[in-house]
């Protein structure tokens, strides 16, 4: 199994350095087919290797449930006096 994830993380990093290749010797003519070949080698790296993924981890975790604790925690009780 191991063997099978350094296989995977060194065909990623072999997909890489192609679309380094690629773009590198594309011409203002091809550049679309060129961007077509780098986009297809970047997403194939991303499913074999997880340094190759383009997913964003979350920058803030927010716990709600203390965040509605710590407000209720500090609510203070105004009484509003009817006799003025």
């Amino acid at each position: 199994m191991a063997a099978y994830a350094r296989a995977r993380v060194r065909a990623g990093q072999s997909l890489a350095e192609q679309t380094i290749d690629i773009a590198d010797a594309a011409t203002p003519q091809e550049a679309q087919v060129a961007k077509l070949r780098v986009d297809t080698r970047r997403w194939l790296a991303s499913k074999l290797s997880e340094e190759f993924s383009d997913k964003q981890q979350p920058l803030v975790n927010i716990d709600l449930g203390s965040l509605a604790l710590d407000a209720l925690r500090k609510r203070t009780v105004v009484s509003l006096d009817d006799s003025a």
